[in-house]
């Protein structure tokens, strides 16, 4: 069996007896591996197009060939069309699952925080335990999704469109994530104010959650050192004498 023969079999491995490939059909179970599928169509129709050049061809083979090259020329054109949108399709798929969870996890505090401003019951430290344990997990969250935005950055040309779309974004993450951490330490100092009576027994507990706070403000500080120098520079030479009132 010739290379070329090796080939086609693959090739209708993928797609039976069809002559077409819509990007619809694609993602089918025949689609599992997109890049493998498109290297074997690429493979077919180079080698079509070598046998259309042969000389002495009838017009048989000649128009056999031809045929072949185009439906393979067809699919090539279909899969690299499906491959970018199914990673995109991951993407917003990811985002899209993370914002549920995020809903979620602002949801449940915010019921938290309704239950303790009723006065129903005194508030205790396990409260504000709560309420910073769950500013971790939103933080996690959004930390998360500022890496997946990131990723998708690597791939964009850079200050493009899509690349500050999707920095817009990361800026707007960036800023939740600092507006939990001042909810944190607000917590915080919420959770020391509490008569000894109720905070004797959450006092480990309240060592834990500092460290978590200087966690988020030290990360808070990393984000700030990404600002560049030669700004920080010229912000501070504009300043350079000047007294706050």
């Amino acid at each position: 069996m010739s290379d070329l023969q090796r080939v086609q079999e693959q090739y209708d491995n993928i797609i039976s007896d069809s002559t077409k490939v819509t990007p619809q059909d694609i993602f089918t179970s025949k689609g599992e591996n997109l890049e493998a599928q498109l290297s074997t169509a690429e493979k077919l129709a180079s080698g079509y197009k070598d046998l259309m050049n042969l000389p002495g061809l009838t017009d048989e083979e000649l128009e056999d060939y031809t045929s072949k090259y185009y439906d393979a020329l067809s699919t090539v054109f279909n899969l690299q069309q499906a491959i970018p949108q199914n990673k995109d399709d991951s993407f917003v798929e990811s985002i899209r699952i993370q914002n549920a969870e995020l809903d979620k996890l602002k949801d449940s505090a915010q019921e938290y925080q309704d239950m303790m401003e009723t006065g129903h019951r005194d508030t205790t430290a396990d409260d504000y335990k709560y309420l910073i344990k769950n500013g971790d997990q939103q933080i996690a969250n959004l930390k998360r999704q500022i890496a997946d935005y990131k990723e998708q950055q690597q791939d964009m040309e850079e200050f493009s469109p899509d690349w500050v779309d999707a920095q817009s974004n990361i800026d707007a993450l960036e800023s939740s994530i600092q507006a939990i951490t001042q909810s944190q330490i607000g917590w915080n100092d919420a959770l020391n104010s509490l008569p000894l009576d109720k905070i004797n027994s959450a006092l480990d507990v309240n060592s834990a959650i500092e460290g978590r706070i200087q966690s988020q403000l030290a990360y808070t500080g990393e984000m700030r050192d990404l600002i560049p120098e030669d700004y920080v520079e010229s912000v501070e030479n504009a300043t350079e004498g000047v007294e706050l009132a």
